[in-house]
């Protein structure tokens, strides 16, 4: 049986023809497959030199085709108010390395004036009080105080036997001290010798170097003198020898304050029942308040009966004693007339 195709396409082509065993033609749709090649033509790749246009700092581009930008060309990184413009210098064929940037073209003819306005804060000098005391007398401390100046906040105080020394202290280069409060003393130091003392703010701000000498320390002992004024009498001793038995002449003895017995003299005259007073000797300087003792002996300086006083003339029969055995004393208070008396008569006492 013959087969008729109908319905071919206009194209002319039977892409799929099946034929079943009853005779039958079925037709499979056909399929058209388009392929599209696009072809991009790439240059050699350079990086460029930047010289950033503010502070001419070097940088690099990343890579771009040759002939993308041109020496002397301004470019641009970024954009608004943190966009940064550079200037071409230099084609590199091979990557340089460093900080690279994406740059843009600008159009410009120049790199653009940049204003900047720097503000500079002057900051008053760290400064501080340092007073030396003594601990003991071979022992002183100075306490440091009155921080002022600088940043207001203080980190770090040291010493030294110089200011050089000071300095490379404060600076990490020796012993510092790290300052916790408003004052910081520095204790164990010998005395009358000079230290430099500097101070650290927070900011790295120093300080001079100030000198501070600290004392000697000696010990000092008042000694407080009491001068007395004593007031000194004169004191007149006068002996008599008076009755039939007493002896024919007796000695005078004086003595002040329990001191050594001292001969004032000797009264010599014959017994008689008349009294007769003789001045034996004036003792000069006595002091005020002293205790003045007198004692009659014999010409051998044995015991005697007497007596002794400082009444009128005559009357130191009102004191019976004993040679110096038992004497006659008296607190001297002013200029005194004192009077001894050799003499026996019924019922007194001869030693």
């Amino acid at each position: 049986m013959p087969i008729r195709f109908t319905n071919i396409a206009s194209s002319g082509r039977v892409r799929f023809l099946n034929i079943s065993n009853s005779g039958r033609v079925y037709f499979a749709p056909s399929t058209t497959t388009t392929s599209t090649t696009t072809t991009t033509t790439t240059g050699p790749q350079v990086w460029y030199t930047l010289e950033r246009c503010y502070d001419l700092v070097t940088f690099y581009s990343t890579n771009y085709n040759t002939g993308t930008f041109s020496i002397n060309d301004i470019v641009s990184y970024g954009g608004g108010p943190s966009v940064v413009y550079f200037r071409v210098t230099a084609v590199n064929s091979s990557n340089p390395g460093g900080t690279q940037f994406s740059i843009s073209a600008t159009g410009l003819g120049s790199c653009p004036t940049t204003t900047t306005t720097t503000t500079t804060t002057t900051l008053a000098p760290v400064t501080f009080t340092a007073t030396p005391s003594c601990v003991s007398s071979t022992q002183a401390q100075i306490v440091v105080n009155n921080f002022a100046g600088g940043t207001g906040t203080y980190s770090w105080i040291a010493s030294g036997s110089s200011q050089a020394n000071a300095f490379t202290n404060l600076n990490g280069g020796g012993t510092r001290y790290a300052i916790t409060g408003p004052s910081y003393t520095f204790t164990n130091l010998a005395v009358n010798t000079t230290f430099y003392i500097a101070v650290k703010d927070s900011g790295g701000n120093n300080s001079t170097a100030v000198a501070v000498t600290t004392p000697s320390c000696t010990t000092t002992t008042t000694s407080t003198t009491t001068t007395t004024t004593t007031t000194l009498y004169s004191v007149n001793v006068y002996a008599s020898i008076q009755g039939n038995n007493s002896p024919g002449s007796a000695r005078v003895y004086y003595r002040i304050n329990g001191g050594s017995w001292t001969l004032l003299g000797t009264r010599t005259n014959p017994p008689s029942t008349a009294c007769t007073d003789s001045l034996i000797g004036t003792v000069n300087g006595v002091p005020s308040g002293a205790t003045f003792e007198v004692g009659l002996t014999n010409t051998s300086d044995g015991n005697i009966t007497f007596a002794a006083g400082n009444g009128t003339q005559c009357s130191a029969t009102n004191f019976l004693l004993c040679g110096r055995t038992t004497t006659y004393s008296q607190s001297i208070t002013s200029a005194t007339n004192i009077y001894a008396t050799a003499q026996y008569s019924a019922g007194l006492v001869t030693c």
